[in-house]
């Protein structure tokens, strides 16, 4: 009878359990199905089709659950599933055993609710790459049992709570990409003694590394907090975090010297200080960081010279010294990192490739270079023989705004993949090297600014992948004759040949090929040249590559080599005849220069097609008749310059044009109207200077020569040598994009 009851009483019991978590699980189906219906995107309906009151007892193969033995919501991962919403709807109660909640990768607002701090048992939280905003809230410091607390890449603000010392057990803490001000907690540093993984990089943060207590984060691997406002030295205790691999400070502003201990950091991989501050030599012991991959401090005030013992790096990939005030030169020990894929010290001091004889071999000696930066410094001699054959791994080879001279060396290999040269403002001489034509993978070249004396490299036009060519101001000449490549120069965006002696007619074949510059489709799609730099193992840097331009009459450094970028320079050469009426074919160009020429005829009405034309110079030529009106719909065009030509009639009008001045139309007595004081009512006793040209071909120059022609002359011979020098300048730079 005793045992009967028992029996009893245990079907009872299991029979209210099955119920209760029955009504459990109804609970947490019948939750996600509302926060699902509360969601905006239209792809919610299809993603989150299987999720459906009607569908209950299958819970546990909805999209994106992951249920217990008991059939509870343990994990709910939605990552890039392409949902808009808010999570103000999802009521957490109902999700007792929930210990994964993963919504990465979609595009979820509003503010992260205080009520997630029910998810009591929760270990892990994304709710990184969304739009979250407002506060991050205090309530989530209560998820005591966290491990990974991940809500990077949204717009929260405010300060970072100080409670946030409360989750003993957090392994990773990532709120980087945010709008968070207001000082670091010490409480992160002094109590969360789990921690291995620091990330809040990209916010506005403010106030020092406070890392004066930190004892307790002994098993801290990875640090980063990098692009905030953080100021101040490092501080001596950061050897203590002696299982560091990643140190990460870049685009603060520490200042003082970098401390001879951070050598005692055996473990690190990567160390990037760069963007700050620092001054005062390179530490020695850097040297003892045997392990380091990527060791980056460029843009910083460093001065000195390059410490041998960087030398015992042997494991290094990338070193970037670039942008300080580095002295000396490229010293022998270079040759010991046999695995160096990126050397970037431009923008220093330094003055020479060898300190003994045996220096140019050891730069030599990096054969696995992909990206080689030595610009902007002092550099003289010849360029060492051996650059030329970095054909396997070479990408960026940049001596730009050096003192290198001599020629070009002629030792570029076939099967070259060299993606980008940059050559310019050097004291190069003689004529381009046979062996560049190898380099069929180029998409930059500028070697403008030397002495290269040459006829113009046609077989450039066969390299498909050229984007940026700059010739200008060296010595080359001759025709720009027709070429037999079908497609010449199919990806061309920017060329400029300007200040160099180029004769003959206008090359209209090529303009009749630069397909580039004629599609408008590919217009304002951002391209970049980039080339990977290993700033970090899992999401590395980028060199990215740039050009100076001399557009608007300002000489500007386009680091983001963009579509929008689309220039062709034909000024100060010799070119003569008419500028052909196909050049409106090329609707995509944002700058056209052909100033200080001998072109003649008329100014071509189909420019009118340029829609998206920002200058247009053609100045200090031979031009005749009237100014087209077809100019007038340029209403982009914001620089003109017709002056010193022979340009008769009224200057048409419109909203655009009238916002140029007298200095647009100088040395063009024959034209009339605003901006001009000269009255078109008044033109009847002066002279059809469109004919000028012909009398001057038709008569003696001297039995011509009168206060017209005189005029016109002192007028535009004054300017053309203030261009002349100002053409002569060119600025260059790189630049490093971190993207830790």
């Amino acid at each position: 009878m005793k045992s009967n009851n028992i029996t009893y009483l245990l079907v009872i019991f299991f029979s209210l359990l099955s119920f209760n978590i029955s009504a459990s699980v109804r609970t947490e189906g019948e939750s996600l199905t509302i926060w699902k219906n509360s969601l905006l995107s239209s792809c919610s309906s299809s993603v989150l089709h299987s999720w459906s009151v009607d569908h209950i007892d299958d819970l546990c193969h909805w999209t994106g659950i992951v249920c217990n033995e008991e059939g509870s919501v343990t994990r709910i991962n939605l990552q890039e599933a392409n949902l808009l919403g808010t999570l103000n709807q999802l009521n957490f109660t109902s999700f007792p055993n929930l210990t994964h909640f993963n919504i990465t990768k979609n595009n979820f607002t509003g503010p992260i609710p205080p009520s997630i701090s029910n998810l009591s048992n929760l270990i892990s939280l994304d709710l990184s790459l969304n739009k979250f905003q407002s506060i991050i809230p205090v309530e989530v410091t209560l998820l005591t049992d966290i491990k990974h607390l991940i809500l990077s890449f949204n717009n929260l603000s405010g300060p970072v709570p100080w409670q946030i010392g409360n989750l003993p057990n957090l392994l990773v803490l990532n709120f980087s990409d945010n709008k968070l001000s207001g000082p670091m907690p010490t409480s992160i540093f002094t109590k969360l003694s789990n921690l291995e993984n620091l990330n809040l990089c990209g916010n506005h943060l403010q106030g020092i590394l406070p890392l004066n207590n930190m004892t307790k984060l002994s098993k801290l691997e990875l640090l980063r907090v990098g692009r905030n406002n953080l100021s101040g030295s490092i501080p001596e205790e950061i050897s203590l975090l002696r299982n560091l691999k990643i140190l990460s400070l870049y685009k603060n502003q520490f200042s003082g010297p970098i401390q001879q201990n951070i050598g005692k950091l055996h473990h690190l991989l990567a160390l990037d200080l760069s963007g700050n501050i620092f001054s005062g030599p390179i530490p020695p012991s850097i040297g003892n960081l045997t392990n380091l991959s990527v060791l980056s401090l460029h843009n910083n005030s460093l001065d000195g010279t390059i410490p041998e013992e960087i030398g015992n790096l042997k494991h290094l990939r990338s070193l970037s010294l670039a942008s300080n005030m580095l002295q000396g030169s490229i010293p022998i020990f270079i040759g010991n990192l046999e695995f160096l894929n990126d050397l970037l010290v431009s923008g220093n001091q330094l003055s020479s490739l060898m300190k003994d004889t045996s220096a140019e071999t050891s730069i030599c000696e990096l054969h696995y270079l992909q990206v080689l930066d030595l610009s902007n410094n002092s550099f003289g001699g010849v360029i060492p023989e051996c650059l030329g054959n970095f054909s396997e791994h070479l990408l960026v080879m940049n001596l730009a705004m050096n003192r290198f001279k001599g020629t070009i060396p002629g030792t570029f290999k076939k099967g070259n993949v060299m993606q980008s040269l940059h050559l310019e403002n050097n004291r190069l001489t003689g004529p381009l090297p046979k062996s560049l034509a190898n380099c069929r993978r180029l998409e930059v070249m500028d070697i403008g600014n030397n002495n290269i004396t040459d006829s113009f490299p046609r077989w450039l036009d066969t390299f498909s992948e050229l984007q940026v060519l700059v010739l200008r101001s060296n010595s080359f000449n001759g025709d720009i004759n027709a070429s037999d490549t079908k497609r010449p120069f199919p990806k061309l965006r920017v060329l400029d040949i300007s200040c160099n002696k180029f004769t003959g007619s206008f090359p209209t074949n090529y303009l009749d090929h630069f397909e580039a510059l004629m599609n408008v489709e590919r217009v304002g799609r951002a391209y970049k040249m980039r080339f990977p730099v290993n700033l970090d193992f899992r999401r590395p840097n980028y060199y990215e590559d740039y050009v100076s331009l001399v557009l608007k009459r300002n000489e500007i450094r386009v680091v983001r080599i963009l579509e929008m970028y689309s220039v062709i320079d034909f000024s100060n050469n010799y070119f003569h005849g008419n500028i052909p009426s196909t050049i409106g074919k090329l609707c995509t160009v944002r700058f056209l220069n052909l100033s200080h020429n001998y072109l003649s005829g008329q100014i071509p009405s189909s420019l009118g097609n340029l829609s998206m034309l920002e200058s247009l110079d053609l100045s200090s030529n031979k031009l005749v008749e009237k100014i087209p009106w077809q100019l007038t719909v340029l209403t982009s065009l914001s620089v003109l310059n017709l002056s010193c030509n022979f340009l008769v009639g009224s200057i048409p009008r419109s909203t655009q044009f009238d916002t140029f001045g007298n200095d647009s139309y100088l040395g063009n007595i024959g034209l009339c109207g605003f901006p001009l004081t000269l009255d078109c009512n008044n033109m009847n006793g002066t002279p059809q200077l469109g004919t000028l040209v012909q009398e001057e071909k038709q008569s003696d120059f001297f039995a011509e020569f009168d206060w017209q022609t005189a005029l016109v002359g002192f007028i535009c011979g004054i300017p053309f040598g203030f261009l002349a020098l100002y053409y002569g300048r060119s600025i260059s730079l790189y630049k490093i994009l971190p993207r830790w």
